[in-house]
């Protein structure tokens, strides 16, 4: 594996973390650097870090602030 994909690793705290809890990955890595990629993608899936993850988390909070209010009401 070349040392700008281990610099990615090492900075990425969730591609660090992801890759400790599934080792498999590495051998994709040592054949390919341009997997790590791949590995970001499911390491955001992973831990619901996507783009639609954050938004449902967003209306979730919104959803409980609004039936917050009208309890008060």
């Amino acid at each position: 594996m070349d040392e700008d994909t281990l610099n990615k690793i090492r900075k990425n705290k969730l591609i660090y973390n992801y890759l400790r809890e599934d080792s498999s990955h590495y051998k994709y890595l040592y054949r390919d650097k341009k997997y790590i990629k791949t590995v970001e993608k499911l390491a955001k899936e992973k831990y619901k870090e996507t783009i639609n993850d954050k938004l449902d988390r967003i209306s979730n909070t919104i959803e409980l602030l609004t039936t917050f209010f009208d309890v008060l009401k």
